[in-house]
């Protein structure tokens, strides 16, 4: 179980430093709304994220110990 806690939150965690890598400036000043459309599409990156992380467990793959 803390494997898997720990492949979520890492995937989530490469997920948020991809985003931030991509953003030129993702916490810039400036007024409200351009900030708003920033966090929009960051939630987005993270539900397509976790969406496909809850459709790779669904598959239930098998762990192969033999190698």
């Amino acid at each position: 179980m803390q494997n898997l806690k720990r492949a979520f939150w890492g995937t989530l965690a490469a997920l948020i430093l991809l985003w931030l890598v991509a953003e030129p400036h993702p916490f810039g000043p400036g007024p409200f709304f351009p900030l708003r459309e920033r966090m929009v599409q960051l939630s987005g990156v993270l539900a397509i994220g976790c969406m496909s992380l809850a459709t790779i467990l669904a598959l239930r793959p098998q762990q192969s110990t033999r190698f």
